[in-house]
């Protein structure tokens, strides 16, 4: 009589403390929607392809810089531009991932600072190349330098800021990008 009473208390005291330990984060693994997190990665994937080719686009144009042909430069700055406006219309088209923009407007944030750095840093390194050898000093190669210093410097920041964007996206969303 009493050996029913005692396993339906003690069942009750373990779901007691199974359930306690849970809402205390002992147990705290997430469980995502495997679709959702496929989802998530295909969101990923889809919105770091356009940074992609926008990237490919300022690698040809630094290229070019290290060719001394300002011929070539300013056709691959011009592409380089084009691309970014192309990238950020068809960013701006694709919706949020359930309701959370922000790595999209991350992603379109760090491809107008790619646009600044070509309508400033690039611009005046163009003008510096397109000068008249005579006209070529040693302040404009200190210029030079320092523009090509200040770009990676820029890129280092932002690109920290947008990638821990993407993390905290990944993190939510229950994938890994590394």
């Amino acid at each position: 009589m009493s050996v029913f009473k005692k396993p339906v208390f003690s069942i009750s005291i373990l779901i007691v403390v199974v359930l306690t330990l849970n809402s205390c984060g002992i147990f705290s693994k997430q469980v995502y929607d495997i679709s959702k997190v496929d989802d998530a990665i295909a969101y990923n994937d889809l919105l770091i392809n356009e940074e992609i080719i926008v990237i490919d686009k300022i690698n040809i144009l630094d290229s070019v810089f290290e060719t001394y042909e300002p011929v070539n430069i300013e056709p691959a700055l011009n592409a380089a531009k084009e691309q970014i406006k192309k990238s950020i219309k068809k960013i701006k088209k694709i919706k949020a991932f359930y309701g959370d923009d922000s790595f999209k407007e991350a992603l379109i944030t760090f491809l107008k600072f790619f646009d600044n750095q070509l309508n400033n840093q690039y611009a005046e390194m163009l003008e510096i190349y397109e000068l008249p050898i005579e006209e070529y000093t040693e302040k404009e190669e200190s210029r030079y330098n320092f523009l090509i210093d200040e770009i990676d410097t820029d890129y280092d920041k932002e690109f920290k800021i947008f990638t821990d964007i993407q993390d905290a996206f990944a993190e939510k969303f229950g994938f890994t990008l590394y």
